[in-house]
């Protein structure tokens, strides 16, 4: 499955599958499924939504939490991003799509 997900992202933005960048957000994309859904693997049904959020992670750089936005050195300040890019709400524009296979989890 991870290879036909990373195979179509490197015919998309037209690089190589062997980019760790492209790797990395494949990997990503089906660890975040998997955690979402409560799945041990991703079914063939979810591939392409898969690859539309390695997609984006791989556009956007990674998902971190907590990114910091700003740093002030005179009397110290760090402001933390407000958590839009973050991988909960990240997710919430395929809930559509991934809460059909959704499982609870006891």
């Amino acid at each position: 499955m991870k290879e036909a997900i990373l195979a179509k992202m490197a015919e998309l933005r037209q690089v190589g599958a062997e980019d760790a960048a492209l790797a990395f957000a494949a990997e990503r994309s089906m660890e975040m499924v998997q955690a979402y859904c409560n799945l041990e693997e991703v079914p063939a049904e979810l591939e392409h939504v898969c690859v539309c959020i390695g997609l984006e992670i791989y556009d956007k750089g990674g998902l971190q939490e907590g990114d910091i936005k700003e740093i002030t050195e005179g009397k110290v300040s760090v402001t933390f991003a407000d958590g839009a890019d973050t991988a909960g709400a990240f997710l919430l524009h395929y809930q559509e799509e991934l809460n059909r296979f959704r499982k609870m989890q006891w």
